[in-house]
């Protein structure tokens, strides 16, 4: 079985047909307002265009909502994705369902995706889904469905797909559910009994290919328990890349001296995903020296000159804005660090009103970074280029986020995020390059069911980075495209305006050419030690000459870039070392910033 991973976006409205993607599972959450997530913004627009209602046909699916229940458009986005779906002739070949984080995710995402694999075999196969499958996407899983039939579920494979703002795209409305919870629930538990029935004999092989690179789930048996040994009891023998370990009972088990010990239950561990792609870090000379130019001059004079007529501006198409001003807005004997920020907005063509919000993408810590090359023994200077794993398609569709050509530090500092909650993809890329068995049993254990609690506690309440991660378990050594392929893009912090688009002397009137917002600088202590805000104190050390006054009118500053969101739009600031003048990219709406 051929499957591939990857962001709307990267896969296309215009490759959405019965030919090219005969079965879609769509993984997809909403962001802001009910917003698709920037990853799937470009085919979400051409999803909502109007096309005739059979341009889907022959394309059988099925959604997987991820939510909040605290957020009003709960659910808008995938429940927008399912009804554009069958609005365009797909046929949903598998219960739709939604997963509160509310009540937790994994009670309900877990059961579904193991169970997932029988029928995403038969719709590949051509039979038709059953009647109640088609019925009950049709009518709407309402919020708060609980799934049930867990017990009865073959573990299959335990395919799972973890993508960042996964294939998320629809604008239509979604239905109100006709189905009651009770009978959604026995639906569900229904299908996942016949599908156990169904598999109740011989097991498929349970071979995958994940973007060209035939992978058997690299997986031991006797690391993963008794289900996922019988899934696999066809499979072809174990690749090069099995994790040896001795034979582990399923059995509960607590971090002893932070690690697993022997005898924890495994099962459950999601498979390893293949890489997309290979760097390609023998580059020409030409090509280097540019890659480094362009990072180096960052922003160049037609990014600074660009102005949009109608004043809407992307970040791959930025307005480039003047710092204005930064004041301290505590006293010096307060234990907390409040600035207020002012960016000149003049001649972007720009409109805004209060309550907008500021989107300030950063720059991760000039020491985080160094720590992790050093740490991985990697020169940050080295530029890289990219290429896809399978070598049949171009590698601009992979990782747009990174600007390649471009240096290991530029990609760690101003592309990737380091300091976020790690998925669990991430702690299964890093077990399966463990040397030492303990630290690769422990990391395995944060990614199985049974480890749920550990997860919960090492990892979400326990906040490591990546750096931490790596210093905690010192034989990982991740190859590096690996790396970047699993790290989430660096995302945007969100602020709030604080002032109005008028002149006069109205209480937080600053007129149409200026933005103001005040942030508040994040610091915390965690197990690894004190934490600082990635975006705040960046903007903190960006703005000291201001705050320190050690600057005056006319003299040079830092440079940087910002992104600002306009009327919900969002808007990201960047910065970088560049002396003559300060810089912010606004955008949607975004401009050039220098020192007054």
């Amino acid at each position: 079985m051929l499957s591939e991973v990857m962001s709307m976006n990267e896969l296309g409205f215009d490759n959405l047909s019965a030919a090219k993607t005969p079965v879609v599972v769509v993984i997809a959450s909403s962001t802001g307002d009910g917003d698709p997530p920037d990853n799937a913004a470009a085919t979400y627009v051409a999803l909502k265009k109007s096309w005739p209602s059979d341009r889907l046909a022959g394309i059988h699916f099925t959604v997987l909502g991820l939510g909040d229940s605290n957020y009003t458009r709960f659910m808008h986005v995938p429940r927008a994705i399912k009804n554009r779906f069958l609005d365009l002739g797909a046929t949903c070949f598998y219960p739709c369902i939604e997963a509160d984080e509310v009540d937790g995710l994994e009670d309900k995402v877990d059961p579904w995706c193991e169970s997932l694999y029988a029928p995403v075999q038969k719709a590949l196969q051509g039979e038709k889904p059953q009647q109640q499958h088609q019925q009950a996407a049709a009518d709407g899983v309402p919020a708060g469905t609980a799934v049930a039939g867990k017990a009865n579920a073959p573990a299959a494979n335990n395919i799972q797909h973890h993508q960042q703002g996964a294939l998320a795209a629809g604008p239509s409305q979604a239905a109100n559910g006709s189905l009651s919870s009770e009978q959604s629930n026995a639906l569900f538990a229904a299908v996942m009994h016949e599908e156990a029935s169904d598999e109740a004999g011989d097991k498929p092989q349970v071979h995958m290919e994940l973007s060209g690179t035939s992978s058997v789930l690299s997986r031991p048996d006797s690391l993963l328990g008794e289900d996922s040994a019988k899934v696999t009891s066809k499979a072809p023998a174990k690749s090069a890349s099995t994790l040896d370990s001795p034979a582990v009972v399923a059995t509960a088990g607590r971090l002893v001296n932070g690690l697993a010990p022997h005898g924890v239950d495994l099962k459950g561990v999601p498979p390893l995903a293949p890489c997309r792609i290979m760097l390609k870090q023998q580059v020409p000379q030409s090509v280097l020296g540019v890659a480094k130019q362009r990072e180096w001059q960052l922003p160049s004079n037609e990014q600074k000159a660009y102005r949009d007529p109608s004043g809407i501006y992307s970040a791959e198409a930025p307005f480039w804005a003047r710092v204005s001003d930064a004041r301290l807005m505590t006293a010096d004997w307060s234990d907390r660090i409040v600035i207020h920020l002012e960016l000149d907005i003049t001649g972007s063509n720009m409109q805004y009103a209060s309550g907008d919000a500021v989107g300030v993408l950063p720059q991760n810590s000039v020491l985080m970074v160094s720590g992790l090359l050093t740490r991985l023994g990697l020169d940050g200077d080295t530029v890289f280029e990219i290429q896809p794993a399978s070598g049949d398609t171009s590698g601009h569709g992979l990782l747009h986020h990174i600007p390649w050509p471009c240096t290991l530090r530029h990609a760690f500092t101003n592309c990737t995020d380091l300091t976020s909650v790690p998925r669990k993809s991430l702690l299964r890329l890093l077990a399966e390059h463990c040397k030492d068995q303990d630290e690769q049993r422990t990391l395995l254990y944060f990614t199985s069911r049974a480890g749920r609690e550990a997860y919960a506690e090492e990892i979400t309440r326990g906040q490591p980075s990546l750096l931490d991660l790596l210093r905690r378990f010192p034989s990982c050594q991740p190859p590096i495209g690996a790396l970047l392929d699993t790290l989430p893009p660096l995302a945007p912090r969100m602020y709030s305006l604080s002032c109005a688009p008028v002149n006069g002397k109205v209480p937080g009137a600053c007129g149409p050419n200026r933005v103001q917002f005040a942030l508040s600088v994040v610091e915390f202590a965690t197990k690894y030690g004190t934490r600082h805000g990635v975006a705040t104190t960046w903007l903190a050390n960006l703005c000291r000459p201001w705050l320190s006054a050690e600057v005056r009118k006319g003299e040079q500053r830092l440079g940087c870039r910002t992104t600002a969101f306009q009327q919900r739009q969002y808007l990201c600031l960047h910065c970088w070392q560049m002396p003559g003048c300060l810089h912010a990219a606004i955008g949607y709406q975004y401009w050039h910033v220098s020192s007054p």
